[in-house]
């Protein structure tokens, strides 16, 4: 195997290659090393890389598969980690110049996890500011964009890290997931994207937006990758929890499981994104599943209440320990700027009339019956867009009238704040030959379960996708 051919390999393969002798970590780092040189010059997925720390980690990493075995199945695999993670002695802007200069003191929980697992950390992928908007773009920092079509974003927050796994920078990177932002690089990217269970890994080191809604994540190639770093991050909670097991051997894979599809949508799907929902929710009929109509909050609804949850929870940090409200205002990027003045002023309103907290208080009433709600539904999984529309373009990137962040985030929420399961898997390719993504939910703690059934849905529907970007 030549060396330059291993950047486009999964982590699972990876192991597998160094297990049996055929290459090493070394040779996959320089190999990774090597694609990033040759890409990210246009893309812009990487702020950071920490070539001599990857060599060394990735030397001892070859040492000590050739003494015994994987310490993990992620050994010597190059991971890329969002910005908004702390890494001690890298850069620790959280996307922005207003912490520019800032260096990281210690690993966040989830990095050390990685470290002790055996990986091999490249460098820092490009988040949206403070990990706050759908689209990865800075007007003064720059952007990353979309490895299918650079003139298009990679959705976001974690937007470089879909970029890079998509564009065979890594096999694996780190992201975190508020209202989707793991969710829409995946889809837009075409990778697979996992959002865990509501607190199954710890958030202690990365930079909050909104504790209510914060997840760590992960953007893979394979949906086995993507459940063998959960197993890592997830540590002595890996397995554990609700949903049922999914019996391999079995007729469909699915057999017994009921599949829920919304009946309506709102924002309402673009047709591109509404067949991939149909076909999606054909694959599950045909590895067995029954797949139901089912009818969930309207997601319009649960937008505005996750908004202004989000927003004064956002408000109160960069206030308060985050330091940049409204001290270094002038050094915010425009969109999250204005949505933290929107936020003060709602605030002020709200005291100035004597209403303290309500208008918050009733959203947040809101969303425990919106939990209660997707609690009661009588199904084992469900199905769900990524994105109601395809990625925006690098030149407007919020779209026409500012309408893409509600396009993409109101696809997402619902899972965000019920803290459940979702797993987004490449589902096509719309007309523009962009990817178009679908999520498996579960209910919370059904995260095996989840993973499961979406490796299923991924090999029926990959037969729909070509190889990839260049």
């Amino acid at each position: 195997m030549l060396v330059t051919e291993l950047w486009s390999l999964s982590a699972g393969a990876l192991v597998e290659a160094y297990t049996t002798g055929v290459t090493t970590p070394l040779e996959a780092l320089e190999a990774c090393l090597e694609r990033i040189d040759d890409v990210d010059g246009s893309l812009g997925a990487f702020t950071h890389l920490a070539l001599d720390e990857a060599r060394t980690e990735a030397s001892r990493a070859t040492t000590e598969l050739r003494a015994g075995p994987p310490r993990s199945p992620i050994h010597g695999v190059p991971v890329g980690v969002k910005e908004v993670f702390e890494v001690a002695g890298w850069p620790h802007t959280a996307g922005s110049l207003a912490w520019a200069g800032r260096v990281g003191q210690t690993d966040a929980v989830a990095v050390s996890r990685l470290r002790a697992a055996g990986a091999v950390i490249v460098g820092l992928t490009r988040s949206h500011e403070f990990a706050w908007g759908a689209t990865t773009q800075h007007e003064r920092r720059g952007g990353t964009r979309n490895p299918w079509s650079p003139d298009r974003v990679p959705g976001g927050s974690s937007g470089g890290s879909g970029a890079a796994v998509a564009a065979g920078m890594v096999p694996l990177a780190l992201g975190s997931d508020t209202g989707g932002s793991v969710r829409m690089p995946a889809g837009f990217c075409a990778t697979v994207g996992i959002r865990p269970t509501y607190g199954l890994v710890p958030t202690g080191g990365v930079v909050p937006l909104a504790p209510s809604f914060d997840c760590v994540g992960v953007l893979a190639r394979e949906v086995r990758d993507a459940a063998s770093a959960l197993t890592v991050l997830a540590g002595a909670r890996a397995g554990r929890g609700r949903g049922r097991r999914l019996d391999g051997g079995s007729r469909g894979g699915l057999d017994g499981m009921r599949v829920g599809v919304p009946k309506g949508h709102d924002p309402a799907l673009g047709p591109d994104q509404a067949a991939a929902l149909t076909a999606a929710a054909d694959a599950c009929a045909g590895l067995g599943a029954a797949v139901v109509p089912v009818r969930l909050p309207s997601e319009r609804e649960v937008l505005e209440d996750f908004a202004r949850v989000q927003a004064a929870e956002a408000l109160a940090l960069h206030a308060g320990p985050l330091g940049t409200w409204p001290a270094a205002r002038d050094l915010l990027g425009s969109d999250v700027r204005d949505r933290l003045a929107e936020a003060d002023r709602t605030a002020a309103e709200q005291r100035g009339a004597g209403q303290g907290g309500a208008g918050l208080d009733a959203s947040l009433a809101r969303l425990a019956e919106v939990r209660h709600a997707v609690a009661a539904l009588d199904v084992d999984l469900a199905i769900a867009p990524t994105a109601a529309c395809g990625p925006a373009t690098v030149a407007c990137p919020d779209g026409p009238g500012g309408s893409f962040r509600a396009l993409v985030v109101g696809c997402n929420v619902l899972q965000s704040v019920t803290g459940v399961s979702s797993v987004a898997v490449p589902a096509g390719l719309d007309g523009d030959g962009l990817p178009v993504g679908v999520q498996l939910w579960g209910p919370a703690g059904a995260d095996w379960t989840v993973l499961a059934a979406a490796g299923l849905l991924r090999e029926v529907l990959r037969p729909r996708l070509p190889t990839g970007p260049p």
